[in-house]
């Protein structure tokens, strides 16, 4: 069965084994949520979610591509028991760059003291309900699902930030970080890093 919402397609992603090989393997913090959607949106075939997460239109933001609605969905899903989320230290100087776009955005006094990120994972219900509909997509969608988190939710946020940067420049037009991302290079990625491949090929190619 086919995804139907946004929504499905956050609870699918969060429901997904990754590098680990386990389900539910939890995502850490707001900014790689809201990327790995992305990414699942442009290079996994789940474009027609575009307009629904705020990708479709003037989606570059201070700190590359953002969507609101992420922020959103994930708090509805927290408030009916669906999702727990974890406030855990920084690790990494690129951690938390997307919550600063949600308070500039919404002034919002919910958002945590600079220093900390939100870690995020299925409660056992949501786990189960998710699972259902991860279970229930056609095996090609799962691949892509699964290929996606395997690889972008196991690298360091900095590299995945300098992935997006390099292979999106419409989507950070309006970016803070963009030339400190994209001078970094400490992982040697290069402009012509090859892109993402779909699952007709080994993501394990990509270096």
């Amino acid at each position: 069965m086919a995804l139907q919402s946004a929504l499905d397609l956050l609870l699918t992603l969060l429901a997904a084994p990754g590098a680990s090989g386990k389900r539910n393997e939890p995502v850490r913090d707001s900014t790689r949520l809201v990327k790995l959607l992305f990414l699942l949106i442009r290079e996994g075939g789940f474009d027609r979610f575009a307009e629904e997460f705020g990708f479709k239109k003037d989606y570059a933001h201070d700190f590359g591509p953002w969507s609101g609605q992420v922020y959103d969905y994930a708090e509805t899903l927290k408030q009916i028991g669906m999702i727990s989320t974890q406030d855990v230290a920084k690790a990494e100087t690129e951690e938390g760059i997307d919550d600063i776009e949600w308070a500039r955005q919404f002034a919002d006094p919910s958002i945590r003291v600079a220093g900390t990120v939100t870690v995020y994972k299925l409660t056992e219900n949501g786990l189960k309900i998710a699972g259902k509909i991860f279970d229930s997509l056609p095996e090609d969608d799962k691949k892509k699902v699964i290929r996606i988190k395997s690889m972008f939710n196991s690298w360091p946020l900095a590299q995945l930030l300098e992935y997006v940067y390099r292979r999106y420049p419409e989507a950070i037009t309006k970016s803070k970080i963009r030339e400190r991302v994209l001078t970094k290079s400490m992982f040697g990625i290069s402009p012509e890093m090859p892109k993402f491949k779909r699952d007709e090929e080994d993501f394990r190619d990509i270096e």
